[in-house]
């Protein structure tokens, strides 16, 4: 994360359906939605266990679903601002994400 003199911004990404980073993307959406469902439980309508247990293909499937934008996002500071935008999925701070149907 940045440091205190690093001035902090927040962007919106939209997730890719394909990218030859999709494996990395996956396990970093997995990681933060199980982390929220520990540390914050009554937020979710499912539960860390039954999450935990899910095969990676039905995160993989959660990300690339035609019907399902997901929206992630960032904090990033301002020394992280040229990166490519999958590399700030994968490395930066996610400071909220939402799947909108449809």
């Amino acid at each position: 994360m940045a440091s205190n003199k690093d001035t902090i911004t927040y962007k919106i990404i939209h997730v890719p359906k394909t990218s030859p980073r999709l494996a990395e993307i996956v396990t970093k959406t997995r990681a933060t939605r199980l982390h929220t469902l520990e540390t914050d439980p009554t937020s979710w309508l499912s539960n860390h266990a039954a999450e935990s247990a899910l095969p990676i293909s039905v995160w993989e499937r959660r990300l690339t679903s035609p019907n399902i934008t997901i929206l992630v996002c960032i904090a990033t500071s301002n020394n992280e601002d040229g990166r490519e935008p999958e590399t700030n999925l994968i490395q930066s701070e996610w400071a909220g994400f939402a799947a909108v149907r449809g």
